[in-house]
């Protein structure tokens, strides 16, 4: 992840779509800045299966997906 993006989780959707769902829960779970709860957990993990099933549907996978991005 790149340090001048403030987010827990910031990958093109092509890596994204390949890479598994708990890699992607990993990180973040790794960069998340306090203890997470179970309903934080749970969304992580439903926001994942979302993202990849309406992103594995497009013809054009040439963007990026950033999940948590703290707004400044």
């Amino acid at each position: 992840m790149s340090d001048h993006v403030r987010c827990l989780y910031n990958n093109s959707i092509i890596e994204f779509l390949s890479e598994s769902d708990k890699s992607v829960f990993s990180s973040l779970d790794v960069n998340y800045h306090g203890d997470t709860n179970t309903n934080t957990r749970e969304a992580w993990n439903e926001e994942i299966i979302v993202m990849k099933a309406a992103l594995s549907h497009l013809e054009d996978k040439e963007g990026r997906i950033i999940f948590e991005y703290d707004i400044p």
